[in-house]
């Protein structure tokens, strides 16, 4: 089925005026998406499978071309480009309702992204043996910030709406409730368990400030600066440590994007894409 649906694709192809080098691109591209879907379903493709793609399975051929195959921004733009023609072809075929891959582009990166920040890069293991020391120059309660946000990707905006009864301590559970409601599981984190038992009950919020009130974003950021300057030699933003965060969950775990979804609490597999 694949061959003739790819030579049906050609032939759309020549009839819309594209000239014979392009046509044997985007029937390339194609093909090389087939591959992928097959590896997927570990099955032959048939025109059932078609009709059931949605945008997920988009997202998830963006990465696998970004992390299995190692892709630049450039090249897999060019692959979303061919895959959005093929999708034209396939709603006109009436195989698809709508072009899945009409509003997806991925982003090339700017100088501002390549900047040495945004180049930060330290394994969990690192982090790790950063994590022990920290509590011997850091307050208690500094130290919990950065492991919340350089190991659980928490935002600062998340930190600071923690409350007591958010928390389980003995289960190693964290129910966070700002912007996008998850469960953090530390179970296993026996640094974390008796850091966050050795806090003291300062009133309704887990980190307050002198007056028991809630912490500000600006003070969290204020500490992670003042941490890694003194652990990096450089200020790192919640965000950069936070794509860490999500690279190292990644590696460790043999995350998807669906994993990754979950572990940051998003509502959509298209907001997970700025973090890899």
């Amino acid at each position: 089925m694949n061959q003739i649906l790819l030579d049906k694709f050609g032939a759309y192809l020549i009839n819309k005026g594209y000239k014979k080098g392009s046509v044997q691109a985007y029937m390339h591209d194609a093909k090389y998406f087939f591959v992928f879907l097959q590896a997927q379903t570990a099955q032959s493709i048939e025109i059932r499978h078609l009709r059931n793609l949605t945008k997920t399975d988009v997202y998830l051929y963006i990465n696998y071309l970004k992390k299995t195959k190692a892709n630049l921004p450039v090249t897999i733009n060019r692959k979303l480009s061919a895959l959005r023609i093929f999708f034209d072809f396939l709603e006109e075929e009436g195989i698809l309702q709508t072009n899945l891959a009409e509003r997806i582009c991925l982003p090339v990166p700017s100088k501002k992204e390549d900047s040495p920040e945004n180049a930060f890069r330290i394994s969990s293991e690192i982090l790790e043996d950063h994590f022990t020391t920290l509590k011997e120059t850091f307050s208690l309660c500094e130290t919990i910030i950065f492991i919340f946000v350089s190991k659980y990707a928490l935002t600062p905006q998340e930190i600071v709406g923690i409350k007591r009864e958010d928390i389980d301590i003995t289960n190693g559970l964290l129910h966070i409730t700002a912007n996008n409601e998850r469960i953090i599981n530390f179970q296993n984190d026996s640094r974390l368990k008796s850091y966050l038992s050795a806090l003291k009950d300062t009133g309704r919020y887990l980190l307050s400030n002198k007056a028991e009130n809630a912490m500000s974003t600006r003070n969290v950021q204020l500490i992670l600066d003042k941490i890694s300057m003194a652990q990096f030699g450089k200020k790192v933003s919640s965000t950069i440590l936070r794509k860490n965060a999500v690279q190292n969950y990644i590696k460790k775990q043999n995350a998807d994007l669906m994993q990754v979804k979950a572990f940051l609490g998003l509502k959509s597999i298209s907001a997970v894409e700025k973090y890899l």
